[in-house]
């Protein structure tokens, strides 16, 4: 008798265990995201999507999305919870940290010291803008077009670094109408550089401290008889393309100031009307290492 109560015993305890960790396991959680209507695994990156709702099918428990963090937070989930969230391309053509702005000039004012920051391009956009003075921007094209429209569409005021892939242009004729404009120090990488007006596509300042870099872009203007590239700072090219039609008062790439030092470290310049490619007015042209005269009328082959 004694061992049939122990037995019974045994499996009331064990009964009870399993009851226990039934009833006491943790509750799952599913989330799933959808991206355009479009069923995903993991969050979009918030730089080129924005958060639109969620739905949750526990009503006792409470979810929220963190814009700021970019996750979901979840309490009091006390059984199987289903969580939905729903995702939208962003409306801004320009976000910063996941931060939206509807003009470039407004992604470039929220630079407010010399703090490193990355905006991200998501969209073509028509308009024009300047960098504060002393700020350090990092600005991603991904594959877009900025397009000046009658205004110089990029001026660099601090250090500006653009990168590819996508197009810096202008394409509306006015006395503002360069595509890059710099006072500071710009480094363009991998991107297309055009002009489609009576202006230069890329002036380099000459206020005495203007740096430029240039790594396998794509330069060039559609006008006959302009120059393409203007260069009265410090300017390297050391890669890319640079392409125009000009005649011997239009050169291509044109040196024009007596603290102007270009460097043509590799890279192709073209002119399609005549060999007259880069003309050193003023200032100095290091090219293969052999440095030029001051002499306006030099040529030189790329």
């Amino acid at each position: 008798m004694k061992y049939i109560q122990t037995a019974l015993l045994s499996l009331v305890l064990i009964f009870v265990f399993v009851t226990c960790l039934s009833g006491c396991s943790e509750p799952v959680l599913t989330v799933n995201y959808y991206i355009d209507g479009t069923l995903s695994n993991t969050a979009p990156d918030r730089n080129f999507y924005d958060f639109v709702s969620l739905e949750c099918n526990n009503e006792k428990a409470v979810v929220a999305w963190d814009t700021n963090e970019w996750r979901l937070t979840t309490e009091h989930l006390s059984k199987d919870t289903t969580v939905n969230i729903y995702f939208n391309y962003t409306a801004s053509p320009f976000k910063i940290n996941g931060t939206g702005y509807a003009t470039l000039q407004d992604a470039f004012n929220s630079v407010t010291d010399t703090t490193p920051v990355t905006i991200e391009t998501t969209a073509d956009y028509n308009g024009f803008a300047a960098t504060p003075i002393g700020s350090d921007i990092t600005l991603n094209l991904n594959g877009f077009t900025l397009d000046g429209q009658g205004f110089d569409t990029i001026t660099c005021n601090g250090t500006l670094t653009i990168n590819g892939e996508g197009t810096i242009t202008n394409t509306i004729s006015g006395e503002y109408s360069k595509s890059l404009v710099n006072y500071g120090t710009l480094n363009i990488n991998n991107i297309t550089v055009e002009n489609h007006t009576a202006n230069v596509a890329i002036w380099n300042s000459n206020n005495g401290g203007s740096v430029m870099n240039i790594d396998n872009c794509t330069i060039s203007r559609d006008e006959i008889d302009c120059i393409v590239v203007i260069n009265s700072g410090e300017m390297y090219f050391n890669s890319g393309t640079i392409t125009g039609a000009g005649d011997k008062t239009h050169p291509v790439v044109y040196n024009n100031a007596d603290i102007a030092v270009l460097y043509l470290n590799g890279g192709v310049i073209t002119n399609t009307s005549n060999n007259h490619t880069v003309y050193c007015d003023a200032g100095t042209v290091i090219h293969n290492d052999t440095v030029a005269e001051n002499t306006y009328g030099i040529e030189y082959a790329e």
